[in-house]
């Protein structure tokens, strides 16, 4: 056998052993950027809370079709919110016992993706995942509504879901002697690049 035809043999080998089911490329990891936002809202029977905060942490890693590689943890300071008014951010710290316990951590385990559709270099997906939210010391699960493109060195994700204060042993904050409702709905916007 002559050496162009072992390496043709070889190349041809290699090829089908890439692409054969089972074969995992090396997932490509992203990052996020000062663009991404964590939104809460709050509603209180006089006025709608909205805080924002643009200190969005992780490291989403894609892999080939694209999926996101699970699990994939998110994470945000709850002293990086801003509601606009400066005594309400300060009365969130305290019944968030931020002192102990700084940081809301998302983990999305699993993702189920209702559509999935590639055109180009772009491929956009909306689906839902499960996940955990942990939040005042306290870990819950969390069903969780994803939509999100990637784009070669570019990818956004948004996630959107809902929780009770009360289930995570937080007091609900009053004004005028009334209580902010229980629910809060928190959005994710995850703009990401690679590195």
């Amino acid at each position: 056998m002559t050496s162009k035809l072992r390496l043709a043999l070889a190349s041809l080998l290699l090829g089908s052993a890439l692409s054969a089911p089972g074969f995992a490329a090396e997932p490509t990891t992203y990052r996020f950027t000062p663009e991404s936002t964590v939104t809460y809202h709050v509603i209180h029977p006089m006025h709608h809370v909205v805080g924002v905060s643009h200190q969005l942490s992780g490291e989403p890693r894609v892999t080939a079709g694209p999926d996101l590689a699970m699990p994939l943890r998110l994470s945000v300071p709850i002293r990086s919110f801003d509601s606009g008014n400066r005594n309400r951010d300060r009365n969130m710290l305290q019944v968030m016992h931020v002192s102990r316990y700084p940081q809301a951590v998302l983990e999305i385990q699993s993702v189920t993706w209702a559509s999935k559709r590639t055109e180009g270099t772009k491929t956009t997906a909306e689906g839902t995942a499960k996940g955990s939210l942990t939040l005042n010391g306290t870990t819950r699960p969390v069903d969780i509504t994803l939509s999100g493109f990637v784009d070669g060195a570019r990818m956004e994700v948004d996630a959107r879901f809902s929780f009770l204060l009360s289930e995570f042993g937080v007091e609900r904050p009053s004004l005028l002697f009334r209580p902010v409702d229980d629910e809060v709905k928190l959005e994710v916007k995850g703009i990401a690049v690679r590195p």
